[in-house]
């Protein structure tokens, strides 16, 4: 789970199913989003994004200098990965392979990294890894264990 970081704030890593359980017990609720900005906007008594930021200045000290609709969202904003401190990696693996690993979620546990499928080929399959240094290192290393052939894709 990725946040911003300040001064003086403690970093806490735990895995993804010990959040999930921790989030389940203090009675959180995902918020669900209306089909527009807009929409969900004004379920929350919110009527412009210049309100949204203003919120999150007042109640959190910080609010996103970004549109809410930055880029196009097919495609990784390399400026935005920088800032976030964050590499964007695809590996080629065997379909087989991965499922020993238990799968994008047993990968993204591991490692900490947050771990989807990208494509399918044929007995391959392209994993698509958002993580920091670290992460991404863990990431490639079991990877390279449990998988005869890893390929690294541009």
């Amino acid at each position: 789970v990725w946040s911003h970081t300040a001064t003086g704030r403690q970093t806490l890593r735990a895995p993804l199913s010990s959040y999930v359980a921790a989030v389940a017990s203090a009675g959180y609720h995902a918020p669900v989003a209306a089909s527009t900005a807009k929409d969900s906007l004004a379920k929350v008594g919110l009527h412009c994004p210049g309100e949204l930021r203003d919120e999150l200045w007042s109640n959190f000290g910080w609010g996103s200098p970004w549109p809410l609709e930055f880029g196009s969202g097919e495609q990784e904003d390399g400026m935005v990965l920088d800032l976030l401190g964050l590499q964007l990696q695809r590996f080629l693996v065997e379909a087989s392979s991965l499922a020993q690993l238990g799968g994008p979620t047993g990968l993204a546990e591991l490692s900490g990294a947050c771990v989807e499928i990208d494509d399918i080929c044929g007995i391959h399959t392209v994993l698509r890894a958002t993580g920091d240094a670290d992460e991404m290192a863990c990431l490639e290393e079991a990877l390279r264990k449990c998988c005869q052939q890893v390929s690294k894709l541009p």
